[in-house]
């Protein structure tokens, strides 16, 4: 995943969702948003 998403707002620029523990489906991990258990998938 990309090194520079590590907060909500980032993510959320990228497109992301923050989602606790796993990306569901398709989604894959792009970044992380409140550090290591919140991923951000898109």
């Amino acid at each position: 995943f990309t090194q520079g998403i590590s907060n909500p707002s980032s993510c959320r620029r990228n497109r992301g969702f923050c989602l606790a523990f796993w990306c569901p489906g398709s989604m894959r991990q792009i970044g992380t948003c409140f550090g290591f258990p919140v991923k951000c998938c898109r």
